[in-house]
């Protein structure tokens, strides 16, 4: 058996049946019957999509002419598709029934998709003439295909299944069996030009290990659509050829079921990502961000804040070019239960072990009662529990994975059934069993094991937590706040955590909490859907002269 025959046997395709009969039968009727579905019901329309895609799949049709007609359908495949994702893509984790159900749609449409262009490559094994032009094309639209089903879990934060990226290694494997993942194909629906099987599958490989669950999912997208551009910079060869002293370099193993790895892999099917020349491209990009332009191939980023596309490209250069990653402050295991809330009324709460309430209003306990007297503790449990569910601060049982001086890793264990609500930046509480106190922190990032556990990193805030209530006025009602004083250890100054949008320079805010005090804020250190943290000094401290006298 010829090596090409070799490889497409492992394929795994279901068999052609002689009784299937799609709706078209050339590219012709094809563009024609796909022309006639309407966007307007993208679910029922990938839904159609599918059926005939299948059936297709399993008719018997000359390669040249499959790919032909699955040419003209793909362009409204992938616009159906980009729909059909905005019903989960930016929405709170874990996603819930009906989004999985979409997720699981999408991806069938895309594997699918991918499995139709596989046919065409199995017809053409060890046929003699085979073309080599449209084998390379089909060789690099089912490895896009591939792609996009772990750009899509990636969307949805959760870890692609295994069988995706050994899927996308053994079409690698035969891309470079017949000698073409280096050939390139146009590709329309590509703004980076022509693209070959490498850069393919270079693409998703890169894109798979940019930490993509610590990324928003506007910053997916703009960042999806700058790695075709990128691929092209990146080199691939075996493991057991020499690599240039002091060039950068990611792992793959293609006969593995993950991603890109900084650790040397070993073995026939081991391969060296080159990324030296990607590195200076980052650096050119950073030196240009640095003069005021936007970088080069990153024009769709062009809505990211400078602060968050700087951020973006150290992290990136970090992921792909400096190797094995070494924590500011290491992890220490650990398995403990804590109880998460999410909210700065639900952090407030379990600072201060009470409800929120205006300064000054005496409490029961303060008018004299009994701290210990039971009917007074049973009052206090029933007020508190009244404004929990008034408040709606609910609290889940998690796991402490690890810990560091600046965060903890967590678990939600999929039995939780609580309504989806993680989202990257949210304020969120945590209070460990044996009477800790709590801890403040925000969503660093979030993933979805195999298994339906949920993992996330929680980045403390800098500061020792204080509960405090603050107002802009005299007569205006007081809200709650948390008071960040200094931790020698971490070397941070004090802070203030104040709901969204209340923010503003040189605003003055009066807080109360052991004793009153007015305080004018001087910067937005961090802003998020659910708060702002300040920096801020007393009232009448900041010199800002309000007139400057320039010499002539």
């Amino acid at each position: 058996m010829q090596p090409a025959a070799l490889q497409t046997a492992q394929l795994g395709l279901p068999p052609l049946a002689a009784g299937a009969k799609p709706a078209f039968s050339d590219a012709c009727s094809a563009a024609a019957w796909i022309g006639q579905l309407q966007l307007d019901n993208p679910r029922a329309c990938a839904g159609l999509l599918l059926g005939q895609i299948k059936l297709f799949l399993a008719a018997d049709i000359a390669p040249g002419k499959r790919l032909e007609i699955i040419e003209a359908l793909r362009p409204k495949i992938v616009a159906v598709q980009r729909e059909q994702g905005r019903r989960y893509h930016g929405h709170p984790a874990p996603l819930p029934a009906h989004q999985r159900e979409t997720l699981r749609e999408v991806c069938a449409l895309w594997e699918t998709l991918g499995q139709v262009y596989q046919r065409c490559l199995e017809s053409w094994a060890g046929r003699s003439g085979s073309p080599a032009a449209a084998q390379a094309q089909a060789l690099q639209r089912a490895l896009d295909s591939a792609g996009r089903i772990i750009l899509e879990h990636r969307y949805a934060y959760i870890l692609p299944p295994a069988p995706v990226y050994r899927s996308l290694h053994r079409l690698y494997a035969l891309a470079e069996a017949l000698a073409l993942a280096g050939h390139e194909s146009a590709d329309p629906l590509n703004g980076a030009g022509p693209m070959s099987a490498r850069d393919s599958y270079v693409q998703a490989l890169l894109f798979d290990a940019a930490n993509p669950r610590e990324r928003r999912d506007e910053v997916l997208t703009r960042l999806h659509g700058s790695l075709a551009h990128w691929a092209h910079a990146v080199g691939i060869q075996p493991a057991d050829l020499p690599t240039p002293a002091g060039t950068p370099a990611l792992f793959a193993d293609l006969s593995a079921d993950r991603g890109l790895r900084p650790f040397p892999e070993a073995g026939p099917d081991a391969r060296v990502l080159l990324t030296g020349a990607l590195s200076e491209q980052i650096r050119d990009g950073l030196r240009a961000l640095r003069h005021g332009r936007l970088p080069a191939h990153f024009e769709n980023c062009a809505e990211l804040s400078r602060s968050e596309l700087e951020t973006l490209l150290i992290t990136l250069h970090r992921n792909w070019c400096e190797g094995a990653y070494k924590r500011d402050s290491e992890r220490q295991r650990v398995h403990d239960l804590a109880q998460v809330s999410n909210g700065l009324q639900a952090a407030h709460f379990y600072l201060s072990k009470q409800p929120f309430g205006q300064p000054g209003m005496a409490t029961r306990a303060q008018a004299g009662e009994a701290p210990n007297d039971p009917e007074a503790r049973q009052a206090r449990v029933q007020a508190a529990a009244q404004y929990l569910r008034s408040s709606g601060i609910a609290a889940e049982q998690w796991v402490v994975r690890d810990e560091s001086m600046s965060g903890l890793g967590l678990v939600r264990p999929q039995s939780e059934t609580a309504q989806p609500w993680l989202r990257h930046g949210l304020l969120v509480a945590i209070r460990r069993r044996g009477g800790h106190e709590a801890l403040v922190g925000t969503v660093q990032w979030l993933e979805e094991t195999a298994d339906g556990d949920l993992s996330i990193g929680v980045r403390l805030l800098p500061g020792a937590p204080r509960p405090v209530a603050a107002r802009q006025a005299d007569g205006e009602a007081f809200f709650p706040a948390i008071l960040l004083t200094p931790l020698p250890a971490l070397g941070a100054p004090s802070s203030l955590v104040l709901p969204p949008g209340a923010y503003a320079p040189r605003r003055c805010l009066e807080l109360a909490g052991a004793g009153t005090e007015r305080i004018e804020m001087t910067a937005l250190l961090e802003s998020s859907p659910d708060f702002d943290r300040v920096a801020f000094m007393p009232a009448g401290s900041v010199y800002l002269p309000d007139t400057l006298e320039i010499a002539k």
